[in-house]
């Protein structure tokens, strides 16, 4: 009876054998291609981690290392955090600064004054700005995912903020503070084997709306490339 019990369960195993299809072995190369794309996707991932931290401490010459030679090349340092990190490369050809009436004058004009200051009269530091919405506080920022492009040569850091936001005090006349979180990515590129922050442009549209794109792709060809997407899990230390 053994014998025969026996022999039926490996009838049925073999059965399930020949119709269940085989799942392919990932060969060498394979492996090979995706061990390179998870190990930029952690390099990214630290390199987030650091540059939200340098940020966060307006660690200035820290936070305009990490950007794009290219603009590097076309904005200084002192402009760089004159607007608290927020200005793209060819600001100037699109808002002329006419201070001085020239560039040179400008730049002189905020080497001379670099502070900011309170209602007051005050000066007191300048402090990174992380977005334009000046009623949303962040509490939390957390890195959700990192997408490397096919070349490797472009990565998309994906992050969830979580904050505060306030009501418009100067419509409502009321003091309103509700939670708020969305989300947003930080681009980046890869430049002589040092990856960078792509570079953000500034163009006019037809409309006299602002358009903001990263180049050396507009944010249509940003959309368009085909990524490798690694969640943070699979690139935390731990996981190594």
């Amino acid at each position: 009876m053994k014998s025969l019990l026996r022999l039926v369960v490996f009838f049925i195993a073999g059965c399930l054998l020949t119709v269940l299809p085989a799942t392919p072995l990932m060969s060498s190369p394979e492996r090979t291609a995706q061990s390179d794309y998870i190990e930029e996707a952690k390099t990214v991932y630290a390199l987030e981690q650091d540059y939200y931290q340098k940020r966060m401490n307006s660690d200035w010459k820290e936070i305009y290392n990490y950007q794009h030679p290219g603009f590097r090349k076309k904005v200084s340092l002192e402009e760089f955090t004159y607007f608290n990190g927020r200005l793209d490369e060819n600001y100037w050809e699109k808002h002329p600064m006419h201070v001085c009436g020239s560039k040179s004058g400008f730049l002189e004009h905020i080497r001379k004054h670099p502070e900011q200051y309170d209602a007051l009269g005050f000066p007191f530091p300048r402090k990174y700005k992380f977005f334009a919405d000046t009623l949303f506080t962040m509490n939390k920022f957390s890195i959700v995912k990192v997408s490397v492009s096919n070349d490797k040569k472009y990565a998309v850091a994906h992050y969830k903020a979580d904050g505060k936001k306030m009501l418009p005090p100067w419509i409502i006349r009321e003091f309103i503070v509700y939670d708020h979180s969305f989300e947003g990515a930080d681009y980046w590129e890869k430049v002589d084997g040092r990856w960078v922050i792509a570079v953000l442009k500034d163009t006019l549209g037809i409309s006299g709306a602002n358009l903001q794109y990263f180049i050396p792709n507009n944010n249509e060809a940003w959309d368009k490339m085909q990524f490798v997407d690694f969640p943070v899990e699979a690139l935390s230390p731990k996981n190594s």
